[in-house]
């Protein structure tokens, strides 16, 4: 081969693996996921499980992303105190699934967040019917003491507003549960669950 031609073919040869790297690094780009919400991380929420007397029984801890690096509130406690006695207690166990799984559609590809927040709704729906002819507002919130199973009051106003939200939500969607008309009442829990995210998550109401 003479130089010419060896010029020639190196030419080509380096072309064609330029198109072929530009090629993969474009692939590479077109699937990965697009995130919806930038966050720092996932902290502890915790939701304490309460007996006809009022009493502690159990807690149920789900990771919500927050925005903030250090969450010097965290492990987060919402207490929802009932206003008349739920059906069943364990009724924030579906709460805080579904509030943990619209923090999951908050960072999904666009693709699969629509199927999370269905999913969210189904949670927050069997959450409202576990509680039944049960009526809550919120209660104490602040720093959850996993030792001492108490919660340490701290009634941030974002914090008093997610659980004033987390509330009225389940309101709304008991009416979606036993209305014949539900998708107004439940788009408008879906609302205000999606209002009680944004105050966690960014730690502050939003404006």
């Amino acid at each position: 081969m003479t130089l010419v031609h060896r010029s020639r073919w190196l030419g080509t040869t380096l072309a064609l693996l330029a198109l072929m790297l530009g090629l993969s690094v474009a692939s590479v780009g077109a699937t990965a996921p697009a995130s919806a919400q930038t966050t720092s991380g996932s902290f502890e929420h915790c939701f304490p499980v309460f007996d006809q007397d009022g009493n502690i029984i159990d807690v149920i801890c789900v990771p919500i992303p927050v925005e903030k690096e250090i969450c010097p509130f965290c492990p987060i406690a919402i207490a929802l105190d009932a206003l008349v006695l739920p059906a069943d207690p364990y009724y924030v166990e579906d709460l805080a699934r579904g509030l943990e799984t619209l923090g999951e559609a908050l960072l999904a590809d666009p693709r699969q967040a629509p199927l999370l927040r269905e999913r969210a709704q189904t949670l927050f729906l069997s959450a409202a019917e576990r509680l039944g002819s049960g009526a809550v507002q919120v209660g104490e919130v602040g720093h959850y003491d996993h030792e001492q199973q108490v919660i340490e009051p701290d009634p941030e106003p974002w914090l008093v507003s997610a659980g004033v939200d987390l509330a009225g939500g389940l309101r709304l969607m008991l009416e979606g549960v036993t209305n014949p008309d539900p998708t107004p009442w439940i788009d408008a829990g879906m609302a205000r669950f999606d209002a009680a995210l944004d105050a966690l998550v960014h730690q502050e109401i939003a404006r």
